[in-house]
């Protein structure tokens, strides 16, 4: 009996220690195969992570060439290899300055990431603005009042909720706020049944409003800033191409003018028996400079000038210099019995800018004033339209004031009452009916009168001059990303 009993234990033990062995040879796979999965997943995210930053570095590398010089279809597909793996970017170009751009990294140790980025490229001069920047958070304190218009691009930033009394026409129509709501009064519409227009609003929308499309993401845009730094830097191109004999921009223009010779700064004070030229009032000794030895503080400039029909001429134009055969004109010269204003390249005035009457303006210039700027008249190129490439740029650090309004169809686009491009870092305000062509920016646009109409020109930024605030490729705002 006990033989047998240690038969029967020595039989149970063989099997415990087999099933043992059995367990740990199953631990021990389960373990290796764990193992080896963790290790997989580790190299995978490995080549993932190394694949995404590649495909971040394309995004990056893609919003640079927008930075630099816009959007240009001949730069995409865009593939870039390095010794960290390879980058491959395409960019659809969408409505309203809006785009969409892809990349798609590859990591030098394998794998592959994709990411998205949506963002509005925006040039300042294709659009009117009211930044809201500072004090000065609306248009026309809200609204625009009576039956006034607007065509073409428009972005206002506000504080709360607003209601435009104003047709809206073309678009597309941004309003930036916390509280972005939008809404009409009266008859006023926001595009029209027959043409809706693209809306961009942070809030909901009633009223008289026809979009195409409704977007609840508005780019957030800030002004260029006319500061001391900007003011000293025009000031010194004004001395500069004052003596340079070219007209207009330094190193660019290849049509000369007599401005000086080479041992005299001053302008000739004769060219014929029959034409003297004179300097504007307040000009020192280069001529497209009106003010003291030191610039004043922003807004603060003392050294007004006043350009007026019937009042002061200044240079000379329709010359022809000796030995030439075209007639030139100085960069900053004025025709008070005709009222015809010769602009190219930049002027400084340290102060207050007039104008008075009726101004027709020949070239394509800026003029900066150092203090407020007052359009009691209309102002336009001589040739009636800017689509000739002559083009007026005013800035100031303080206020624009327009008052002209003699166009007997303010709805007449082709025949506007101001030309130009207008930037004020306060205030621009139409203290009368008019028509305004061309593109405004400041941190307010105000109106109380029942027929201002803004149309923008989709050419002015071919011919911006140089020497306007924002000038450039333009500015990127993000809009959206998502990752494959």
């Amino acid at each position: 009996m006990k033989t047998d009993s240690l038969r029967d234990d020595r039989g149970v033990a063989l099997v415990v220690v087999m099933g043992v062995i059995a367990l740990l040879t199953i631990v021990a796979t389960g373990g290796y195969l764990v193992a080896g999965q963790t290790l997989f997943q580790a190299k995978r995210v490995e080549h993932e992570s190394d694949a995404f930053l590649r495909a971040n570095s394309g995004l990056d590398y893609a919003l640079g060439l927008f930075d630099n010089h816009g959007y240009l279809a001949s730069d995409y597909p865009l593939v870039v290899a390095s010794s960290d793996g390879t980058f491959t970017v395409t960019v659809t170009p969408g409505s309203n300055s809006e785009y969409t751009v892809t990349s798609v990294g590859q990591g030098q140790s394998g794998g592959s990431s994709t990411v998205k980025e949506r963002f509005f490229f925006i040039n300042l001069w294709e659009m009117n603005i009211s930044s809201g920047e500072g004090d000065a958070l609306t248009a026309g304190g809200g609204s625009w009042e009576g039956t006034s218009w607007v065509d073409g691009p428009f972005y206002c930033r506000i504080a709360g909720p607003i209601q435009m009394k104003a047709d809206f026409l073309t678009g597309p129509l941004f309003l930036k706020g916390a509280d972005g709501s939008l809404s009409t009064q009266g008859n006023a519409t926001i595009g029209t049944s027959t043409k809706p227009i693209d809306i961009y609003v942070e809030g909901s929308v009633s009223g008289n409003v026809y979009a195409k499309t409704l977007s609840h993401n508005v780019p957030d845009i800030t002004l260029p800033r006319v500061d001391s730094t900007y003011l000293a830097e025009k000031a010194q191109i004004a001395k500069d191409q004052s003596i340079d004999n070219v007209m207009g921009e330094s190193g660019s223009s290849t049509v000369q003018n007599v401005e000086a010779d080479l041992t005299n700064a001053n302008p000739a004070t004769t060219y014929t028996t029959v034409l003297s030229r004179l300097r504007a009032s307040g000009a020192t000794t280069f001529y497209k400079y009106v003010g003291g030895d030191a610039i004043a503080q922003p807004g603060e400039g003392t050294h007004n000038l006043t350009i007026a029909v019937g009042g002061a001429s200044f240079g000379a134009w329709n010359y022809i210099p000796p030995g030439g055969t075209s007639a030139v004109s100085d960069d900053f010269a004025f025709d008070a019995s005709t009222g015809t204003l010769y602009i190219n390249g930049t002027v400084f005035i340290d102060g207050d800018l007039i104008f008075g009457g009726t101004i027709y303006y020949v070239g394509n210039g800026t003029i900066v004033a150092n203090g407020d700027i007052t359009i009691p008249g209309d102002l336009r190129p001589a040739s009636g339209n800017m689509d000739v490439g002559y083009a007026l740029g005013l800035v100031t650090p303080t206020t624009i004031s327009i008052g002209s309004g003699g166009n007997a169809n303010p709805r007449d686009a082709s025949n506007p009452d101001v030309c130009g491009a207008f930037f004020a870092q306060q205030k621009i305000e139409f203290l009368a009916n008019s028509m305004f062509k061309g593109s405004i920016i400041s941190a307010e646009i105000t109106s109380n009168h029942p027929n201002t109409h803004m149309i923008t020109d989709p050419l002015l930024p071919t011919y911006l001059p140089r020497s306007m605030p924002g000038l450039g490729a333009g500015m990127v705002t993000l809009a959206g990303w998502s990752r494959k």
